[in-house]
């Protein structure tokens, strides 16, 4: 499979356009929901064509649900439950969402790679 990148962080997709350009196929993961479903839009032709797969999952070393902060300030910036925001900066600034998380082996079994 050397023609396969994953795109761990996808955030806009700006990387996996790169790769879809220079002929590869991706796998794009992106935990934060929103910059998901908006990489689902931007990519809907490459999913069709098989050249892309989104998953909207965080990676982890078990299935579970792991709390993200999600900077206002900085869209798609996110910080996992390990990173909690420093104190200098206002709890204003950030908010909690859930994210489910997944093995790395079950990503790439879900895939047949």
């Amino acid at each position: 499979m050397r023609d396969l990148i994953f795109d761990i962080g996808a955030n806009n997709g700006d990387d996996t356009a790169f790769y879809l350009k220079k002929g590869f196929r991706v796998v794009a993961i992106e935990a934060d929901p929103a910059l998901a479903q908006k990489l689902y839009d931007r990519f809907a032709e490459d999913i069709a064509a098989g050249n892309v797969v989104i998953e909207g999952v965080g990676v982890s070393d078990k299935v579970s649900s792991l709390e993200f902060y999600v900077n206002s300030h900085a869209s798609g910036a996110l910080l996992s439950s390990r990173a909690r925001p420093r104190r200098r900066m206002t709890s204003k600034s950030f908010g909690c969402q859930p994210c489910p998380c997944r093995h790395w082996c079950s990503v790439t079994a879900l895939l047949a790679i």
